[in-house]
């Protein structure tokens, strides 16, 4: 049976391997045609509009029969795919890497887990 590389070396995934758990990425310098203004305006975008969603949610009741998570998964979805849209994926992926370890404490903060055991039982 053939070894590979990594195996060979004592074991451990190599950095930037195919079968790597997890990588992060390299920041990536806003390129020629990115302007400093438009960094801006997409992270305080991407910072406020899901406070926006939320207000817009409880204040409309269509919008909140949708939902304000459905709401933001299409925005982003419909950005994503714009092709006039410029988007920084760089500055996308660090606000979703420093966005998600935020919320998984923030969800468990408001987990009420003595009614959570009395379901259980």
């Amino acid at each position: 049976m053939a070894v590979s590389g990594h195996q060979r070396r004592g074991g451990g995934l190599r950095r930037n391997h195919p079968h790597t758990l997890y990588s992060f990425p390299r920041y990536e310098a806003p390129k020629e045609g990115d302007s400093i203004l438009m960094v801006i305006v997409q992270a305080l975008f991407l910072i406020l509009w899901p406070a926006a969603v939320l207000v817009a949610s409880k204040r409309f009741r269509i919008l909140g029969f949708i939902g304000s998570t459905v709401l933001c998964y299409l925005t982003g979805i419909l950005l994503g795919n714009l092709p006039f849209v410029p988007l920084n994926k760089a500055l996308s992926t660090s606000i979703a890497q420093v966005a998600v370890p935020l919320a998984i404490p923030l969800l468990l903060f408001s987990t009420d887990f003595v009614r959570t055991e009395f379901f259980i039982r």
